[in-house]
């Protein structure tokens, strides 16, 4: 056994140990939600994400563009651009036809599908692949769309955590806490922490509680 006081040093130390640990993990998760502030919007999102926006606000031709495009683009022009063409899950993939009405018309068909409408992308005519004004996506194109929709989806999200950050970011101080552990005492003032193995060999009364309170300033900068 130890002294009482040995063994109550022992229980504080090991306490504030673990509040200045938990303090110096809360300070780099504050610094870390500083720096992701400054990322690049497209950071916040992942592939299937943005999969998941060009299916949901992009679908597929609802049926064979070769036959619902036939009365706006030349047959020969059509069918030999989409000749090996299949449907996939969005109509952003390379192969599949872009229809823009002002730039690569199909009659009075809207933009399909509508990218810049909707985010506000213009798709530069190098990235295309262009038959006498019938455009078709590249890998590229669809690249540059991807990279619109990650953009668009990361932003708002970089600007919820930017608007955290002017409210204040959560800072937990410890003011204090309470320690109790369960201790064996001995003839003399001392005292060990209790272990059940050995507790019918403890005498009556032998067995019992230390409880101290422990109070902290917090003198750093909010």
């Amino acid at each position: 056994m130890v002294d009482l006081s040995q063994l109550v040093t022992g229980v504080v130390l090991e306490s504030t140990t673990g509040v200045a640990a938990a303090e110096v993990e809360a300070a780099a998760e504050r610094a870390a939600f500083r720096e992701s502030l400054e990322r690049d919007p497209t950071a916040f999102t992942d592939r299937v994400e943005v999969t998941e926006f060009l299916r949901e606000r992009f679908p597929p031709f609802e049926r064979d563009p070769r036959s619902a495009l036939r009365p706006y683009v030349d047959t020969e022009v059509l069918y030999e651009a989409l000749g090996e063409w299949e449907s996939g899950e969005t109509g952003v993939l390379p192969g599949s036809p872009y229809v823009h009405p002002e730039r690569f018309p199909a009659g009075g068909l809207s933009e399909t599908p509508p990218v810049e409408r909707v985010l506000g992308v213009e798709i530069p005519e190098r990235e295309l692949e262009v038959t006498d004004g019938f455009a078709l996506f590249t890998r590229s194109a669809v690249r540059t769309v991807r990279d619109a929709v990650a953009k668009r989806i990361g932003r708002r999200r970089l600007e919820a955590r930017r608007t955290v950050a002017e409210q204040g970011y959560p800072r937990p101080v410890v003011e204090g806490i309470d320690v109790e552990t369960k201790v064996t005492f001995g003839s003399a003032l001392d005292a060990t922490l209790f272990d059940a193995h050995y507790a019918e060999s403890a005498s009556s009364g032998a067995v019992g509680s230390v409880r101290t309170e422990l109070h902290f300033e917090d003198e750093s900068p909010p």
